[in-house]
C-alpha cells in the first residue's frame, strides 16, 4: 500500500519497504532509479526537488548534475579509460560494408 500523499509514477522502478519493528503495519514506498548515475530516491510530488526526464533514455533522472544524458555502463567506462565522466563518443553508422562492424567510433579527443 501507497502511504497517503505519495503518487506513484508509471516508471516505478522498485520499491522501499518499511516493516516497524512495533508491529505496526508495513508501509511500501515507490523509488525511482536515476537512468544516468544509478541514484535510487523516494518518489514525493511537491516536494520541490528538481528532477528531470531523459527523453533519449525514455526514464527519469535525479537532478541537475545528470542532466547529460550519460548512461551508467558509460560512465562507468570513462572512469575505467580515465576520461571525464560526461564524455559519450560520437557513433557514425557506415552502411554498405556488410563485413565490417556496423558502428565505428570516433573519439574527437583522440590524436590524428
Amino acid at each position: 500500500m501507497t502511504p497517503r500523499g505519495i503518487a506513484a509514477p508509471r516508471q516505478q522502478t522498485g520499491a522501499l519497504t518499511i516493516t516497524p519493528e512495533d508491529g505496526s503495519p508495513v508501509v511500501e514506498i515507490p523509488t525511482i532509479t536515476c537512468c544516468h548515475c544509478g541514484r535510487v530516491w523516494q518518489w514525493i510530488p511537491g516536494s520541490g526537488r528538481n528532477r528531470g526526464f531523459c527523453l533519449k533514455c525514455n526514464a527519469f533522472f535525479c537532478g541537475p548534475q545528470c542532466q547529460a544524458c550519460v548512461p551508467q555502463e558509460q560512465q562507468l567506462e570513462n572512469l575505467e579509460a580515465g576520461r571525464p565522466v560526461d564524455y559519450r563518443p560520437v557513433k557514425v553508422l557506415i552502411p554498405g560494408t556488410p563485413t565490417a562492424p556496423p558502428r565505428k567510433v570516433i573519439d574527437p579527443n583522440a590524436p590524428e
